[in-house]
């Protein structure tokens, strides 16, 4: 009987199970279809609201990080990134290997590097949606869309330098990203810490501002309730690693950017005052962005002014009524809001970064920032609409929730395609600024050396005296005053204006090297020589200032002094030509011409490579 039945088995036909017909898979191609047209319509509206920025050129500080970076130039180059922090504007290897990379694919072809800021834009409003999705909190992809469109964004992108931003911003969510799933999964995939914990070192080292993200993480477990026991010795040696990192841009900023001076002379009360009236300015511009500029006012903060406190009492009154009221509306507009100052916190002004020598604040301080901010708004407006439905009906909310988003992010777009025409070219960029902060000292400068280097002397003139009209003690303009008093050939009246930045500024180089440059024009070498001196005193690595002081001391017949300065000079810029050929026309004045064959070799060397 058995064997009957085994043998009838074995003879039944066989029929294959169609699960791809099943509802449940159906569904779930329907929503894999609907989720990849999202995404892709989310990147093309990011692209096509910063079209203009595609064809843009190189703007302020481009220069250094690209245009005149010789680190980019050859394979030594890549080490130097890596090895010698110096070498580069900021310790930011990561960066500027990429542009290391890039400049061998297109060279100084400006539209390459905005593309690529463009698209790691793209992607990181992506990866917001992507981790809103992750946390179940409602509004993912409006808040994605506002993030991506926001106008408030376009200093980070259209902005060649802030790289840092973009490429900082792509691995700080990665990382974000998969720690959050090895906290969800209850720590039980360890390939998600490693792989998060590399992402995380890339942040670091793109920009250091990422070192918040522990901070994030472990505020977004505990609103989630994903806090273990465990989780703080996961988050710790992330926070240590993002500390040490942080402390080397702290000293780097200092000691090698130069944000040290009378413009950061400011106390502990003073820098709490700026930077809680700081947050206010911040959301202000996600809520109402207009006139969005370059640079900003530099506020005066009196700590005797009563209302110069109404800030920092309405941070502490919104942190207390999140606190709480907490119970009611849980736990996500206060890790929102704690989550916004955090990251934005080391640009607040409790440290000195050098843009504080103009202006508090800056639009690219609160690209990641601002994802708290806009996320709430996307889930508020959600949960509104949500609570709507039954009184109006579950059409007709989802029809005008749309429609108002729709509008919404159009003007936002509009905003920011406005906004990246600012970034065509520097006098774009001087004029835009000016035209909506007329009292900017430093746009005045900076166009007014634009102007000057086109032979537009009168104009270039105009703006150095209406940056001093602005800040009486601005070095810088009393320096470009200067140089066109130079080139007039009213040396003395040069010699005037450069002695003034001198003594205004301790910490001023550039004007004490080119007050050495007129004294040596009037034959007063030894005062040439203490100018020359000062200037390497406040800037010692200095290439051209050292170059002159060796002319000099070789005028003044101090041949060893004069090869050291020289050496100086080299060993700071090795492809400095200028100093090689001085070098060597100063060995064969003294008849060592096989010293100075050898100088002149090692800049034909330096050519070759």
């Amino acid at each position: 009987m058995g064997r009957k039945k085994a043998e009838r088995h074995k003879g039944a036909p066989r029929v294959a199970k169609c699960v791809e017909s099943s509802p449940v898979a159906i569904q779930g191609r329907r929503e894999s279809v609907r989720q990849l047209a999202a995404a892709v319509v989310l990147v093309l509206l990011v692209v096509l609201a910063y079209r203009p920025a595609l064809e843009a050129g190189f703007v302020w500080d481009d220069d250094d990080y690209v245009t005149q970076n010789r680190t980019l130039r050859t394979l030594s180059g890549l080490a130097e990134i890596w090895l010698h922090p110096r070498s580069i504007p900021q310790y930011y290897p990561l960066v500027h290997t990429t542009f290391w990379l890039e400049y061998r694919l297109w060279g100084l072809w400006a539209p390459g590097y905005h593309a690529v800021n463009v698209l790691l834009h793209a992607a990181n409003a992506l990866w917001v949606w992507r981790i809103l999705v992750l946390l179940e909190l409602p509004g993912a992809f409006l808040a994605a869309l506002l993030f991506g469109l926001h106008p408030v964004q376009v200093e980070s992108v259209a902005w060649v330098t802030e790289r840092k931003n973009t490429l900082s911003g792509l691995l700080f969510l990665t990382s974000a990203y998969l720690m959050l799933q090895f906290l969800r999964w209850k720590e039980t995939r360890p390939w998600l810490y490693r792989w998060a914990t590399v992402s995380y070192l890339g942040s670091l080292l793109s920009k250091t501002v990422t070192a918040s993200l522990p901070i994030t993480l472990g505020l977004v477990a505990w609103a989630k309730g994903w806090w273990r026991r465990g989780t703080v010795w996961r988050l710790l040696p992330l926070a240590m690693l993002g500390a040490t990192l942080a402390g080397v841009t702290v000293v780097l900023e200092r000691e090698h950017v130069g944000a040290m001076g009378s413009d950061w002379n400011l106390s502990f009360l003073q820098r709490t005052l700026i930077a809680s009236r700081a947050l206010w300015f911040y959301l202000a511009c996600l809520v109402w962005p207009v006139n969005l500029t370059f640079v900003y006012p530099r506020w005066q903060v009196n700590t005797a002014e009563v209302l110069d406190y109404l800030p920092l009492a309405g941070c502490v009154g919104v942190l207390a009524v999140l606190w709480f009221g907490r119970r009611w509306w849980g736990r996500w507009p206060l890790v929102a809001a704690l989550y916004f100052a955090i990251t934005v916190g080391p640009a607040l002004g409790f440290v000195n970064v050098f843009p504080m020598r103009y202006s508090f604040v800056a639009d690219h301080y609160q690209y990641l920032a601002s994802i708290g901010p806009l996320a709430l708004a996307g889930g508020a407006a959600a949960m509104g609409f949500e609570k709507l439905a039954p009184w109006l009906g579950a059409r007709w909310c989802t029809v005008t929730a749309r429609t108002l988003a729709a509008m919404v992010c159009a003007a936002l777009a509009f905003l920011t395609w406005e906004q990246a025409h600012a970034y065509r070219d520097l006098e774009t960029l001087w004029r835009d600024t000016l035209r909506k902060n007329p009292s900017a000292w430093m746009a005045h400068n900076n166009l007014g050396l634009l102007l000057l280097e086109r032979g537009n002397v009168k104009e270039a003139e105009q703006h150095f005296l209406r940056a001093l009209d602005v800040k009486p003690n601005d070095s810088y303009a009393m320096n470009n005053l200067g140089l066109i008093e130079a080139n007039r050939g009213n040396l003395a009246a040069a010699s005037s204006w450069f002695e003034r930045a001198v003594r205004e500024d301790p910490w001023q180089a550039e004007a004490a090297n080119n007050w050495g440059n007129v004294l040596a024009q009037l034959g007063r070498w030894t005062d040439a020589e203490e100018a020359y001196r000062e200037a390497v005193r406040r800037k010692p690595r200095f290439a051209d200032a050292w170059n002159n002081l060796a002319n000099v001391l070789a005028l003044l017949n101090r041949p060893d002094e004069a090869s050291e300065a020289y050496e100086r000079a080299l060993a700071l810029d090795p492809d400095y030509t200028t100093a090689y050929e001085n070098y060597a026309r100063f060995l064969q004045a003294q008849g060592k011409h096989d010293s100075a064959r050898a100088v002149l070799e090692r800049l034909r060397t330096r050519k070759r490579l």
